[in-house]
C-alpha cells in the first residue's frame, strides 16, 4: 500500500464518524499539520521528528478513530518500505483468508492486506440517525415497557404475600379456648331435676 492510499483510509475514517480535525486536535494534542499531512499521505511531516514520533503519533490517530492500530501500523511500514514487499515472501503461515500470520519475532508482515480497495471494510460504519419522531415512540415504548414490568412486579409481590399469609395460618396450630362462662361448661354426667 502506498502512503497515499494510507492518508485516504484515514480520512474516510474520520469523515465517517463525523469528527473534525479540530476535534482530533483538541483531543490529540497532536499539531493539525501533522494530521492533515498524514490524511494527504505525507508521512515525513517535519525534519524535527524522528521515526518513532511518526508512528506514536499514527498509532494514537489509528486509535481515536477506533481502527486497528497494528493494520494501519503495518500499512505504514508497508508504505514505508514498498520495496521491500516485492520479491520476498513473508516468514509465517497464511491463514484461511490469504493473510500472513506474524512470524517469530512478533514482527507483523508488510504484505498483509496492500488493496487499498479492502481497506474500507475496516472502517466502522456510522449509525444512522434518528428523527424526532422516532425517539419519541422509543422513550413511549421504553415508558411502557417500565410500567408492564412495575405491574408485572406488583403483583407479583401480592400473590407471594397472600401465599405467605395462607401458609402461615396453616402453620399455625389454633389455640384451645376454654370459656370462662357457666353456660358453655360440661354437662353434669346424671341429669338434673329443675
Amino acid at each position: 500500500m502506498d502512503s497515499y492510499s494510507l492518508g485516504r483510509y484515514l480520512q474516510d475514517a474520520r469523515q465517517q464518524k463525523e469528527l473534525t480535525l479540530d476535534q482530533a486536535t483538541a483531543t490529540l494534542k497532536i499539531r493539525r499539520k501533522i494530521l492533515e499531512a498524514f490524511e494527504q499521505g505525507d508521512f515525513s511531516v517535519s525534519a524535527d521528528l524522528s521515526e518513532v514520533q511518526i508512528k506514536g503519533f499514527l498509532r494514537n490517530y489509528a486509535r481515536y478513530l477506533a481502527l486497528d492500530e497494528d493494520v494501519v501500523m503495518s500499512y505504514y511500514d508497508a508504505a514505508k518500505n514498498p520495496k521491500r514487499r516485492r520479491g520476498r515472501k513473508a516468514k509465517g503461515k497464511k491463514n484461511g483468508n490469504g493473510l500472513r500470520h506474524a512470524n517469530g519475532n512478533g514482527a507483523i508482515s508488510s504484505s498483509a492486506i496492500t488493496d487499498p480497495r479492502k481497506i474500507t471494510s475496516h472502517i466502522p460504519q456510522p449509525q444512522s440517525r434518528l428523527t424526532l419522531s422516532d425517539e419519541r415512540e422509543l422513550a413511549q415504548q421504553r415508558f411502557l415497557r417500565f410500567i408492564n414490568i412495575m405491574a408485572v412486579l406488583v403483583v407479583s409481590l401480592v400473590a407471594v404475600a397472600v401465599i405467605l399469609f395462607v401458609v402461615v395460618q396453616l402453620i399455625v396450630s389454633p389455640v384451645n379456648i376454654l370459656p370462662q362462662s357457666d353456660i358453655l361448661a360440661e354437662l353434669p354426667s346424671q341429669p338434673t331435676i329443675t
